[in-house]
């Protein structure tokens, strides 16, 4: 970690970050009339034309094999602009390549439950139940260009400066403290650029990571520099299923939408056990740190199986209750029947 040694080296660390913070002032002053929204684990940089760039959704397929992390991100854009300028810091100095569409394929092949139809005859259909599906067209995607990425060591202000100035690049209000953030922590950075023969509005190809790493993790705290409420969808492979909290091991609000051992022969490259995870974030402020992905107390399967009834009624009435209503009309009316004359003899 940058922040052990001697205190004299203490001292030139501190200068340093000092340094870099001032260093990236002038960069991130630039940058007042448009805010981006949610940085989607990376920080977002654009020139002053670019106008707006919003984060639509975001997905990431994390795993961990042989002291190698692995993160294939996944996002979708609305911009105007055929290219975006992308930090994004790893624990390690990453490599960068574009990746495919067909691992997430995989993924939603993968992440097909089970159906168990049952007939309802006693209770009634709860209102919650009744939807409707509106249609919606398929998301365009992007292919990108040959992305063009720059390794950064921590210290390397200036060779970040000159990547954005060499690209006419400003990073969004924020992003210097998150940087200098990072820098005090040791981490590395990876400028990017992404190019494609059209705007980057749709979903654009994946984005995948390598990089060493003792536990899985995911740069969650650089997406303080956007604004806005956003989500994310990670999804997970190791040997066992995971669960996620902050850096520091303090929670963090997210859902386990699927669990379950892998069938699919290529996601199994990666791992045997597949954990999608979903956690949604009000803004910026709500977000506590980075996140640390650690094996969960046991393998429940989540989501596996989806339960169908299929509600049997007349007039929202359980055809059941209606039978048995009707059964027992049908009684009294028989013993009515039979008791009538009877009746009918005393008088």
């Amino acid at each position: 970690m940058v922040l052990t040694g001697s205190s004299r080296r203490g001292a030139r660390i501190a200068a340093s970050l000092s340094a870099f913070t001032l260093a990236l002032s002038g960069v991130a002053a630039a940058q007042v009339a448009a805010p981006p929204d949610a940085q989607a684990g990376g920080i977002i940089a654009r020139t002053d034309a670019d106008g707006d760039v919003r984060l639509t959704s975001e997905a990431a397929i994390v795993s961990l094999k042989d002291g190698q992390e692995q993160i294939d991100l996944q996002l979708s854009l609305a911009a105007a602009v055929p290219s975006i300028g992308f930090i994004v810091p790893t624990p390690a100095p990453a490599t960068v390549s574009v990746g495919t569409f067909i691992e997430f394929t995989f993924i939603t092949n993968e992440m097909q439950p089970q159906t168990n139809t049952s007939d309802e005859w006693w209770r009634s259909e709860p209102a919650s139940t009744a939807s409707t599906v509106t249609p919606t067209a398929d998301p365009t995607r992007i292919q990108l260009g040959p992305v063009e990425a720059t390794a950064l060591a921590a210290s390397d202000v200036d060779g970040l400066n000159a990547w954005l100035a060499a690209n006419a690049y400003v990073l969004p209000a924020g992003a210097t403290d998150v940087l200098a953030g990072y820098a005090a922590r040791g981490w590395s950075f990876v400028a990017m650029k992404l190019t494609a023969d059209k705007p980057l509005s749709g979903e654009l190809v994946p984005i995948r990571l390598n990089f060493a790493a003792e536990e899985m993790v995911y740069p969650l705290l650089a997406s303080t520099a956007g604004t806005g409420a956003w989500s994310l969808n990670l999804y997970t492979i190791a040997d066992h299923r995971q669960t996620v909290t902050y850096a520091d091991g303090t929670s963090v609000t997210h859902s386990v939408t699927w669990a379950r051992q892998i069938r699919n022969g290529s996601l199994l490259l990666r791992g045997s056990y597949l954990t999608a995870i979903n956690l949604q974030f009000t803004g910026p402020g709500a977000i506590k740190g980075d996140l640390r992905i650690a094996q969960a107390p046991s393998d429940a399967e989540v989501g596996t199986v989806v339960e169908n009834h299929q509600y049997w009624g007349l007039f929202g009435i359980p055809l059941g209750r209606l039978l048995v209503g009707f059964a027992i009309g049908v009684g009294v009316v028989i013993l009515v029947l039979t008791l009538l004359p009877s009746f009918r003899r005393r008088k």
